[in-house]
C-alpha cells in the first residue's frame, strides 16, 4: 500500500528512529514523500511487530528505496538499550545488555561441559581400585583443563558485574547466589578428589560420588536461573 502525504520529513524520521522521542528543537521542513507500507521485518528468522514506548504498533515502511524502522524497538529486540539525550539532541544506542546475554550463554555452556566431565569422573572413581593412579590423575588433569574455561567465565562475570552499568539491573541476587553455590560445589569436588587420591577408601569414594551429584544439582540451578533471566528480559530469542 502506497500513500502520498505532505509530511515534515526530518521530524518523521526522528520520531520513527527514537520510538516516542521527538527532539524539541529539531530543524524541520515540509516535503511530500511516497510511503509504501506492508514491510515485514524478520529478526533471527522470526517475524516481528514493533511497538513504541506506549505499546502502540509502529509500522515500518519504505520511502524512495530506504526502509524506515523504529530504532528503539529493533535495538531492544537485539539486546541493545536506547536513550535520547535532549541536551545534545543525540540518540545513544548501547549494547551493554548484549554483553550480558553473551556472558550468560557462555557461562551456561562452560559449566555444563565441566559438570558432565566431573560427574563422569566421580562415577568412574566409585568403582575404581586405583591400580593405576597415574591414569586417574591424568583423567583429573583433563577435567582441570576444562575447568579453566569455567573459571575464566566466572572471572568475566565479576568484571561485567562491576563495570557494566546495566548488569545489576539485569543480574539479580538469586543468580549470584546460584553461581556462588555452584562454585562452592566445584571447590568441594576438588577437595573430595584430593582426599580420595590420597586415601582410596570406600567412604572417600562415596564422598566423591556425593560431591559429583551435588555439583550436578547446583549446575541445574544455575541453568534454570540463566533461563529465567533471559525470559524475564525477553532475551531468549536474541541468539536463536
Amino acid at each position: 500500500m502506497k500513500i502520498r502525504t505532505p509530511i515534515m520529513a526530518a521530524l518523521l524520521v526522528a520520531s520513527l528512529l527514537a520510538g516516542t522521542i521527538v527532539p524539541t528543537s529539531a530543524v524541520t521542513r515540509s516535503a511530500v514523500i511516497t510511503i509504501a507500507y506492508g514491510v515485514r521485518v524478520r529478526i533471527n528468522e522470526l517475524d516481528r511487530t514493533f511497538t513504541d514506548a506506549n505499546g502502540s504498533i509502529v509500522q515500518p515502511f519504505v520511502s524512495n528505496g530506504t526502509t524506515y524502522v523504529p530504532i528503539r524497538a529493533v535495538s531492544n529486540l537485539l539486546g541493545a538499550d536506547v536513550k535520547y539525550d535532549n541536551k545534545t539532541k543525540a540518540i545513544d544506542i548501547n549494547n551493554y545488555s548484549m554483553e550480558i546475554v553473551l556472558f550468560l550463554h557462555r557461562l551456561d555452556e562452560s559449566i555444563d561441559t565441566l559438570t558432565r566431565a566431573m560427574y563422569t569422573l566421580s562415577i568412574s572413581a566409585a568403582g575404581n581400585s586405583f591400580s593405576d593412579r597415574n591414569e586417574f590423575a591424568s583423567d583429573y588433569q583433563m577435567v582441570n583443563e576444562t575447568s579453566k574455561v569455567m573459571v575464566e567465565t566466572m572471572n568475566k562475570f565479576k568484571e561485567i558485574y562491576s563495570s557494566n552499568p546495566y548488569a545489576k539491573s539485569y543480574i539479580d541476587s538469586a543468580f549470584v547466589s546460584d553461581c556462588t553455590a555452584f562454585y562452592d560445589a566445584y571447590t568441594n569436588f576438588g577437595g573430595a578428589y584430593l582426599t580420595l587420591y590420597s586415601s582410596n577408601t570406600s567412604s572417600n569414594r562415596q564422598a566423591m560420588v556425593a560431591a559429583g551429584s551435588d555439583l550436578l544439582k547446583k549446575e541445574a540451578k544455575v541453568h534454570n536461573s540463566i533461563h529465567r533471566i533471559l525470559v524475564l528480559h525477553d532475551w531468549s530469542s536474541v541468539l536463536q
